[in-house]
């Protein structure tokens, strides 16, 4: 069972203190309380990310991705000239 996405931003603005009457000082992670916001931060995302791995995926949907990650993706813009292809300008090193 997943956790909403807009749940966890709520959380994360309610222990920032913004947008809501309701603060949340302290996670509770098992029997640890955790009340230092850079270790509740961290904590929450280290979860996301767990939970976001490719371990979390099944074989189905891997194979998905795995398939659509071979197509081709062009991309353009309208430039005074002509349309122009952005693909050169764009790069998925890291």
């Amino acid at each position: 069972m997943h956790t909403p996405i807009n749940k966890v931003w709520n959380t994360i603005r309610k222990i920032k203190g913004k947008s809501t009457a309701v603060k949340y000082k302290h996670l509770n992670l098992g029997n640890q309380i955790i009340t230092d916001k850079n270790k509740i931060f961290n904590t929450i995302g280290q979860t996301i990310s767990k939970n976001s791995s490719k371990d979390k995926m099944s074989p189905k949907f891997t194979a998905y991705k795995i398939h659509k990650k071979r197509n081709l993706l062009i991309f353009y813009f309208t430039s005074e000239k002509k349309n122009v292809m952005m693909n050169p300008l764009l790069s998925m090193n890291f």
